[in-house]
């Protein structure tokens, strides 16, 4: 292994790990803010009966079509826009499923907001196609401190939104005044 080879794997590999603790820190506090300060018990039970399928959802979006661009070396326009507009497609279709059947599941678990949830996760889906190409070529071209920085400022503005989104507007400090509905808590 060359010198430079070595050296930029040992860079990437240290600007992984430190993006990786960022990005766990920040996913770790946003979190429990929203859930210890903003969710009730009952809330966050309600919005975790969505969230076991969003793996399913990721994994059926992507189909390894991503995964292939890192694999082969025969990269052309053509190429990489086919695999753009097939994932485009694919995840069209599931957020065109979700939109139909979100509603339906949410009935079936007694509470709607868990059809809009993942109907929302749907709109997510279709969203990850502007950066899913990009980073794919990164990673081959072993672009790690790249995408470390990108990842970590995504998730960093990820972590704010969840807390801002989560926050209540027309109640005094948390934990005083009447229990939310569940539609209001999750939206």
């Amino acid at each position: 292994m060359t010198d430079n080879l070595e050296t930029k794997i040992n860079r990437g590999v240290a600007w992984t790990g430190a993006s990786q603790a960022v990005i766990a820190i920040a996913d770790l506090v946003s979190q429990l803010l929203v859930v210890s300060i903003w969710l009730t018990k009952v809330e966050f039970g309600i919005a975790m009966m969505a969230v076991p399928l969003y793996v399913v959802l990721d994994s059926a979006a992507d189909l390894g079509v991503t995964s292939a661009l890192i694999q082969r070396d025969d990269h052309t326009p053509d190429r990489i826009s086919t695999v753009f507009w097939f994932n485009l497609m694919v995840s069209s279709g599931l957020f065109g499923v979700l939109f139909l059947i979100g509603p339906l599941y949410g009935r079936l678990q007694g509470y709607p907001v868990v059809g809009w949830l993942l109907i929302a996760y749907g709109g997510k889906l279709l969203l990850q196609n502007v950066y899913a190409i990009p980073y794919a070529l990164l990673r081959k071209e072993l672009r790690f401190a790249d995408i470390a920085k990108i990842r970590t400022a995504a998730y960093l503005v990820e972590s704010v939104a969840r807390v801002a989104l989560a926050a209540p507007r027309d109640q005094g400090p948390p934990g005083h005044g009447e229990a939310r509905p569940p539609e209001r808590a999750l939206m």
